[in-house]
């Protein structure tokens, strides 16, 4: 079965660190020069099923959101990331969510995943896990199933389950059958794309450093 799963979020969240961490089992370094879009892709089981997994990791940058339209109708889950020590990244995650629900007509039964990411600076904190968890209940309150999760990239925490969650109620939901199945649905604009396995791929490298304490709710 195939799934499609957008990620996004502010720039310098960590949607690339966590997209290579699951993909590739790769932490990334400090330095990242964005495309539009990098498409990573999966092999794995779940739910006893056998998944191909396409993982579009996208540019948060302000100048890239007109091109967000050509590809979130296509996605089965969406990941939503923002970093625990910038409020100014959690403060916009309405703005991405809405932008889904805008253009995506299954939009009220997807899931989402809401990631509240580099939870291992938790000296730096600016964004508490209660107030994720209040998030995560007025995203759902606006249709869709919502789950929460801190997460941090750099030690590799719930970023398996965190990505496997999004992915098994996709499947459970039984979108991904429903889903128009196209390379090129999903690469509107400049793109790398990158397959779990394949040392060839040269993944780049993203900004936000990533870090003790994380929250599975």
């Amino acid at each position: 079965m195939n799934v499609k799963l957008i990620v996004m979020g502010q720039g310098g969240v960590g949607k690339s660190c966590l997209t290579q961490q699951f993909c590739l089992n790769r932490f990334v370094g400090d330095s990242y020069s964005p495309t539009v879009e990098d498409k990573f892709t999966k092999h794995l089981e779940v739910n006893g099923k056998a998944v191909f997994a396409e993982i579009l990791d996208t540019a948060g940058q302000d100048q890239y959101s007109d091109l967000r339209p050509h590809f979130l109708p296509h996605g089965d889950a969406f990941v939503l990331v923002y970093a625990i020590n910038d409020n100014e990244t959690f403060e916009k995650i309405d703005e991405f969510h809405e932008q889904i629900f805008q253009v995506n007509e299954r939009a009220a039964q997807l899931p989402i995943i809401l990631i509240g990411n580099k939870c291992d600076m938790e000296s730096e904190r600016r964004v508490e896990v209660e107030e994720g968890q209040v998030k995560k209940n007025e995203l759902q309150e606006r249709g869709g199933k919502v789950i929460f999760f801190e997460t941090s990239a750099k030690d590799n925490l719930n970023v398996e389950e965190a990505f496997r969650k999004a992915i098994s109620l996709s499947l459970e939901l039984n979108t991904s059958s429903e889903s128009t199945t196209t390379s090129g649905v999903m690469g509107a604009g400049k793109s790398n794309t990158y397959e779990a396995g394949n040392s060839a791929a040269a993944a780049k490298k993203k900004s936000g450093g990533l870090f003790s304490k994380c929250s599975l709710l």
